[in-house]
């Protein structure tokens, strides 16, 4: 399980990274993006044992639908080149490895998430409530 917490890591890192940059080009829509996802991770964290699952699960669905997003754009500028030559300049191998990080890790992160940060002990205490 250790790799899931790692893939969660640089998953996080990498929309601050994102964050940061188009924050600086007058774009905050990933920073929300990341505030929120953050948000349900730090309440799937302190909120009733074994919501951490479910809050790293829906990390993950959000990294999968971004990096399909990525993939109907590159698609979609692809076929229709007219529509956005700032697009179509943007479809680098960096840009396809960036999507590709999002589909692995996003499916990864949904099928296999991390545990508790606390180890086996809490995760086997039943949960009241």
């Amino acid at each position: 399980m250790r790799i899931s917490w790692i893939i969660l890591a640089v998953s996080i890192a990498a929309w601050v990274w994102r964050a940061a940059v188009f924050a600086l080009l007058g774009s905050y829509a990933p920073l929300a993006v990341l505030l929120f996802g953050l948000a349900v991770v730090a309440w799937g964290k302190f909120s009733v044992p074994g919501e951490m699952k479910f809050a790293v699960r829906f990390w993950g669905a959000m990294m999968l639908l971004a990096g399909l997003a990525r993939v109907a754009l590159a698609i979609g500028v692809s076929i229709k080149p007219e529509l956005s030559q700032h697009g179509l300049e943007s479809l680098t191998p960096f840009y396809f490895a960036g999507t590709l990080f999002h589909l692995l890790a996003g499916l990864w992160l949904v099928l296999r998430p991390p545990g508790n940060l606390a180890g086996p002990q809490e995760e086997a205490t039943p949960s009241v409530g």
